[in-house]
């Protein structure tokens, strides 16, 4: 349970054990591409609405994905104040065969903070898209998934 409210699909978002078990093989991939490097991008927005990148690590598991965030970090005010994100894997592949994911949702707090860090906080990550990108000949295939209406998959030229 996060100290912003339960885990449950709150804003019409869903945690990552709800998208993986209705989009599996999508699930998978999106999980490789997390996993294919340490670091990737987190979208936030500032005080005045505009967009704020900010680089960090994720953890994705069979049921959650968590981030953590350091004490007095402009992220961790962004996140606080408004808990929309943009989490984006930052592929560092040229030809994007493998693809180029990004979750969409918001970060609910956790209990607990980070174990020896005093003022870190770790965030739940809730879902409201998904979206993977891929390099396929000569097509660009795109594959979405979002709650409530499932997968999608289009293709363009």
């Amino acid at each position: 349970m996060g100290t912003s409210g339960p885990r449950d699909e709150q804003h019409g978002s869903v945690p990552w054990s709800r998208f993986a078990a209705d989009a599996p093989q999508l699930a998978d991939q999106v999980r490789q591409r997390f996993a294919a490097n340490l670091h990737h991008v987190l979208g936030t927005l500032r005080p005045g609405g505009a967009p704020r990148l900010s680089g960090t690590e994720v953890t994705i598991e069979a049921d959650a994905i968590t981030l953590g965030m350091m004490a007095g970090s402009h992220k961790l005010a962004d996140v606080r104040r408004d808990p929309r994100v943009e989490l984006h894997s930052a592929p560092l592949e040229d030809d994007l065969a493998a693809g180029d994911a990004k979750l969409t949702g918001h970060l609910v707090e956790l209990d607990g903070g980070v174990p020896g860090q005093p003022g870190a906080s770790r965030f739940e990550l809730l879902l409201t898209g998904v979206s993977l990108v891929q390099v396929q000949g000569d097509e660009l295939v795109f594959r979405t998934w979002a709650p409530g209406r499932g997968q999608r998959e289009r293709r363009r030229r």
